[in-house]
């Protein structure tokens, strides 16, 4: 099951977001654990820092009115750490966020190499990724 609401945020058939998980549970009596989704997106890549920050605000506040909670790196670790000197420290934390997570999805329109580093990472755990701009959920390579 799967659905759109009128932001555009689809949920994906194998981690759906609370609202499809409350559809398809409403005979059960068992309760609906809120996902934990790390937002993928550019901070400083592409775009405009202040434009990213205020998308991936959008983003958040769309995931958490599902019933879902956001990790949002872009907004909290600018608060922590200087992006031109303590890059490396705040992608080590952006690592630790991905493995915590349930589902990592991919927003924005171009794929930075610290997204990539982030997506990477998150198929090497087995973790769901999908891209939200295509829909698509993204698979390592068989092998």
């Amino acid at each position: 099951m799967s659905c759109w609401s009128e932001s555009g945020y689809r949920c994906d058939e194998n981690a759906p977001c609370f609202a499809c998980k409350d559809k398809s549970d409403q005979s059960s009596t068992a309760t609906v654990q809120p996902r934990l989704i790390y937002i993928c997106h550019a901070y400083s890549g592409y775009g405009t820092i202040e434009g990213n920050k205020e998308s991936v605000r959008l983003i958040a506040r769309t995931l958490e009115a599902f019933g879902d909670t956001p990790l949002a790196p872009q907004l909290m670790l600018p608060e922590m750490y200087d992006e031109a000197t303590e890059r490396d420290r705040a992608m080590t934390v952006c690592l630790r966020l991905v493995a915590a997570c349930d589902v990592v999805e991919v927003h924005g329109q171009a794929i930075t190499h610290g997204m990539f580093e982030e997506i990477a990472h998150a198929l090497k755990l087995g973790k769901p990724v999908v891209d939200r701009m295509t829909g698509l959920r993204l698979l390592l390579p068989k092998k």
